[in-house]
């Protein structure tokens, strides 16, 4: 098949890191199955453009890429130069397969996509979630919602959920003219690694890694539950006091002011570490050194944070919201919680006090991704979805 993926962003923007490490590793399988991937994305990383070649394809780690220009409104990826190249490109391709919502690449393509005759496929990543919806969903994207839903989403030939719990909380549920749960592909973090990453970002505090600390990956985003996991810090009473929290990210929604006061005010200031962006090897001996990963999300459609800690042999404690823990096979090796700071809290103590039991646990989980989550595996249940569709099916 010839298969042309459209996101909003792409390496070398990897300010929203989850959905392009996943379409990079979905690239990589399909391609070592025989099939070919094209990416159609933009020069956006949500917040300005990077430097990339827009005059022509470019090959990232063996994949074509089309960047084209953002003009302005980067965090919509507003690009009428991709409009134009989907209208008139979108008809070479077998299938085209759009990842996420709410922005102009996704809309480009379901139209040009129509026009042209060919099957498409929308996986939203966790951005039509309910229960987010609820909080922060504002008039516009309601408004949008019923304009996408009664064109591009209603048309689309699957919807591709990436877990059980991100298809059970969509607020598309119902809507779907076909549905698949797929997982995002997983790989070893020295692969999914960008080229040249081998030991990036901030400086680390002396002798950190020889110190007891809880480990938290990802965006400084209100929906990943850093508040909670701070508050949850002051819930480990004496036995832990030394333990310490390390906040690994960018800070995505300029919270980390607002986090560091709310660290003092629970009495924890002293031992929540804001250690910004890291990749690479740095970021593995990060995890391998952790007493454990906390995820606290009050939303995660999937959580590659989370496999890729089971996959370096990390205990993980993670809530009810985060998608990889709604899969039967991994569920039993994560120790799962609300999203209440003591019930975090109690999860933490559980997995410090028994580290032999979790750590056998995630070493079991590390097995059960590399069988069934690997980028050959994700990639080859895709393909017998992507083959039964036929425009207008």
């Amino acid at each position: 098949m010839n298969i042309l993926h459209v996101v909003h962003s792409y390496y070398p923007a990897v300010r929203y890191g989850g959905p392009i490490r996943s379409v990079a590793n979905l690239c990589a399988g399909l391609r070592e199955l025989g099939h070919s991937s094209t990416v159609c994305t933009t020069d956006s990383d949500s917040f300005g453009p990077v430097e990339v070649p827009l005059d022509g394809p470019a090959e990232v780690d063996g994949t074509t890429v089309h960047y084209f220009r953002c003009p302005g409104w980067h965090y919509s990826a507003f690009s009428p130069a991709m409009e134009r190249w989907l209208k008139h490109n979108a008809g070479r391709f077998d299938l085209v397969h759009i990842h996420g919502v709410w922005t102009f690449p996704q809309r480009y393509a379901a139209r040009a996509a129509r026009r042209a005759g060919v099957p498409y496929v929308i996986s939203p990543r966790g951005m039509a979630d309910a229960r987010i919806a609820r909080k922060r969903l504002g008039i516009s994207k309601w408004v949008y919602i019923r304009l996408y839903d009664r064109t591009n989403l209603a048309q689309a030939n699957m919807i591709h959920y990436t877990a059980p719990g991100e298809q059970e909380h969509s607020l598309l549920k119902g809507r779907e003219r076909a549905t698949c749960v797929v997982p995002n592909p997983v790989e070893p973090l020295h692969v999914a690694a960008d080229a040249g990453d081998a030991d990036e970002g901030s400086p680390l505090p002396e002798g950190f890694l020889e110190s007891d600390y809880i480990l938290s990956v990802g965006r400084l985003a209100w929906t990943k539950g850093i508040d909670i996991l701070i508050k949850a810090m002051g819930k480990l009473g004496e036995e832990y006091a030394d333990v310490r929290l390390a906040v690994v990210g960018p800070d995505t929604e300029n919270l980390q002011a607002d986090l560091t006061a709310l660290a003092a005010q629970e009495g924890v200031a002293d031992r929540v570490f804001f250690l910004g962006t890291q990749k690479g090897t740095r970021l593995q001996r990060l995890y391998r050194s952790a007493k454990l990963v906390a995820a606290p999300a009050l939303s995660e459609g999937f959580g590659n944070t989370v496999a890729e800690a089971l996959l370096e042999g990390v205990p993980v404690v993670a809530s009810d919201a985060v998608g990889l823990a709604t899969f039967p096979e991994i569920l039993e090796h994560i120790k799962v919680c609300d999203t209440g700071p003591a019930s975090v809290g109690l999860a933490i103590l559980l997995v410090l006090r028994e580290q032999e039991r979790w750590r056998e646990s995630a070493a079991q989980a590390c097995r059960v991704l590399k069988e069934n989550f690997s980028a050959r595996a994700v990639a080859a249940r895709l393909v017998e979805n992507y083959s039964g569709l036929r425009p207008g099916s």
